[in-house]
């Protein structure tokens, strides 16, 4: 089983490759998303989330304005309940004869997880450098 540590990572780099491909549908002038840095793309990422979140983060805050945003699929990531499963599994925090149980509470945990993860980014906590390729 990984550390807490190389979790946070392993979710912190997959969740910067999410907004690096999500960014790649927007406009930008200043330079390619592909060069951008880990700080330049989380910034950017931030940005759009203010704007089209501004009033469920005002009424919910934003830790529950993010479990929103995420579970509408503002991001391309997992979430299909085997795809959630098998990155578990993948991140090492689910180990492959893992009981229904644990499958659940995997799953029921995810979209919190994934966005108290993305509020640390957000809020420059241990940013990795190197994006997942």
């Amino acid at each position: 089983m990984n550390t807490s540590r190389e979790l946070d990572k392993k979710a912190k780099l997959y969740l910067l490759e999410a907004m690096r491909s999500h960014l790649e549908g927007y406009d930008f002038t200043t330079e390619s998303i592909a060069v951008m840095s880990s700080k330049e793309i989380v910034d950017k990422t931030r940005c759009i989330f203010a704007a089209e979140y501004s009033w469920h983060i005002e009424r919910y805050g934003v830790a529950r304005a993010l479990v929103e945003w995420l579970q509408g699929l503002a991001l391309p990531i997992d979430f299909y309940y085997d795809d959630i499963i098998d990155l578990a599994k993948s991140w090492g925090s689910l180990t492959e004869n893992a009981t229904e149980k644990q499958k659940d509470k995997v799953s029921d945990n995810y979209w919190p997880f994934m966005a108290n993860k993305l509020n640390q980014l957000f809020n420059g906590y241990r940013v990795p450098q190197e994006v997942a390729s």
